[in-house]
């Protein structure tokens, strides 16, 4: 079988989930087609990857924020372009099949729409600042600001047609699956991702009285809301609060920090580290805690649970697929004196730390494998090529 790979992905956990299924679909996969410039460091684990050039512009800051919707049609119509032609560069190769991934400038990519080679839409997410307010920052009716509510119509179809040119559509969770069916009407394949239990598994390490969250540093990831949920512990039980991120915003970093200070939580950065000091602080923390909003899956809570750590998480999105309420964590709502409750009711109990660590590490083990997620990746490619 000769397999392509398309992405335009930034760093996270999309990146991490596609340089899996290339490290483990082996030697089918022949070639990896994206964009110079992206931060895509799956190359190492191709023999061959293809970068073209895409111009995109970047909107200035105050005060001219209002040229952004203007920006986003200019480069949406320049990453379309440009996907016609990696689009027809894949063709000319004589590949069974192309596995896309998303693209950060539109999230579903254009060139889904050109390829006329057999092709897979691994669907992470929809195009969510189109759907969700709490993501755009307004109410989404289209009549409020005509300029923005044009590119959101762009953006949308782009989309649609994006995910009506697939051959066949996963996604990540069952959650994932309902938000598409419900704005598109369009069903895809549930093929949850695994853990690389290797890198991620359990250790007898001393459990510092922290606390750690992965994730963006951007608004929807929640980090106010664990300060604010850490600030109703007592002073002398509030946990360290570590927050790990690809890359810091400064001036985000800056905020958050002051926010920490004004709450009495003390907080540690973490950037750009690696997979085995991310494992390191997993162990070394009494639980993870997550409040991303409506976080299609998340891999964050089940790379803790391989870990043996306890996860203590927002009861929203894909998180419900995966953390078990009462025996590998806590499930809360959006509320800050319950999600702290929950935390105390971990990091002061080192017996419940174990018994929920080791029952997370069976429920890995036993849900979130590697094998499982290729074994249905493979299904789809076999169909797609068959029809």
């Amino acid at each position: 079988m000769k397999i392509a790979f398309f992405h335009n992905l930034p760093y996270g956990g999309a990146m991490k989930v596609l340089r899996e299924q290339v490290s483990r679909l082996g030697s089918d996969v022949s070639a990896i087609y994206t964009f110079a410039g992206t931060t895509n460091r799956a190359d190492d684990r191709c023999p061959l990857t293809r970068s073209f050039t895409v111009r995109q512009f970047t909107c200035p800051g105050y005060p001219f924020g209002r040229l952004y919707p203007a920006i986003g049609m200019l480069n949406l119509k320049m990453m379309e372009a440009a996907c016609k032609n990696v689009a027809a560069a894949i063709d000319s190769e004589g590949y069974d099949a192309v596995i896309v991934h998303p693209c950060f400038t539109t999230q579903t990519p254009p060139v889904l729409k050109y390829l006329r080679t057999p092709t897979l839409y691994y669907c992470h997410e929809p195009l969510r600042w189109a759907h969700e307010a709490v993501l755009s920052g307004t109410p989404l009716v289209p009549f409020t600001a005509p300029a923005t509510a044009i590119y959101r119509r762009m953006a949308v179809k782009n989309e649609y047609d994006g995910l009506k040119a697939a051959n066949a559509v996963l996604c990540n969770s069952r959650f994932t699956r309902e938000t598409i069916a419900r704005i598109y009407g369009i069903f895809p394949t549930v093929n949850y991702v695994g853990v690389n239990t290797n890198v991620y598994r359990p250790a007898d390490e001393k459990r510092d009285h922290a606390v750690i969250m992965v994730g963006a540093m951007a608004p929807f990831k929640g980090h106010d809301f664990l300060i604010e949920s850490l600030s109703r512990i007592k002073s002398t039980d509030r946990p360290i609060l570590r927050l790990v991120c690809g890359r810091y915003n400064l001036g985000a970093k800056s905020q958050l920090k002051e926010k920490c200070d004004a709450k009495g939580v003390r907080v540690e950065f973490y950037e750009d580290i690696t997979d085995e000091d991310l494992v390191s602080l997993y162990r070394t923390s009494k639980a993870t805690v997550y409040a991303t909003i409506l976080e299609p899956f998340g891999l964050v809570p089940i790379e803790s649970m391989a870990c043996a750590t306890p996860v203590v998480a927002v009861a929203e999105g894909g998180i419900r697929e995966t953390v078990t309420h009462g025996v590998t964590g806590y499930l809360t709502d959006r509320d800050p004196q319950e999600f702290a409750d929950a935390v105390m009711r971990i990091i002061d109990n080192p017996d419940l730390i174990r018994k929920m660590g080791a029952a997370g590490v069976e429920h890995v083990r036993d849900n979130w494998t590697w094998q499982k997620s290729i074994d249905g990746l493979r299904s789809a490619i076999d169909s797609i090529i068959r029809t």
